[in-house]
C-alpha cells in the first residue's frame, strides 16, 4: 500500500519532493520484493496468500478513506461496503483456514452441532 500510495504522490509533487517519494517508492519495493521471495518460500501458502491479500484490501480500504478522501465522492456507503465485503469473503473461500469448519472449538460445526443437542435436551 506504501507503494502505490507513493506512486500517485509522483503527478502531485515536484524537486526534492519528487525525489523523496521516489526514493521512498523505491525502497518499499525492495523491501516487498524481499518479502515476497521470502514468504515464497517458508510459509504454507494456502494460508499466507489469502490472510495478506485480505489485509491489504483492509489497508487499501483504510487508506482510500483516510488519505485519499473517498468518503468526499463514495456515493452509496452501502455498495462500498460490500464491495469489501465480496473481496473478503471471496478472499476466505480460497483460505486453507476453514473457521467454520468442524476443528474450529469455537465457531466450527462440531461445537454449533453441540450448543443445539443441548438446547434441544433441556427443552
Amino acid at each position: 500500500v506504501v507503494g502505490t500510495t507513493v506512486a500517485k504522490m509522483f503527478v502531485l509533487v515536484e524537486g526534492a519532493a519528487l525525489g523523496v517519494c521516489i526514493a521512498i517508492w523505491f525502497v518499499s519495493s525492495i523491501i516487498l520484493v524481499y518479502a515476497t521471495v521470502l514468504q515464497a518460500t517458508t510459509v504454507v501458502q494456502g494460508k499466507f496468500v489469502p490472510l495478506s491479500v485480505g489485509t491489504k484490501i483492509a489497508v487499501n480500504a483504510l487508506t482510500g478513506i483516510i488519505i485519499w478522501e473517498d468518503f468526499l465522492v463514495v456515493t452509496s456507503w452501502i455498495g462500498y461496503v460490500c464491495v469489501f465485503l465480496y473481496l473478503m469473503l471471496g478472499n476466505y473461500l480460497l483460505c486453507d483456514v476453514d473457521v467454520f469448519g468442524v476443528q474450529n472449538q469455537q465457531y466450527g460445526t462440531a461445537k454449533t452441532l453441540e450448543k443445539v443437542k443441548s438446547v434441544n435436551t433441556t427443552d
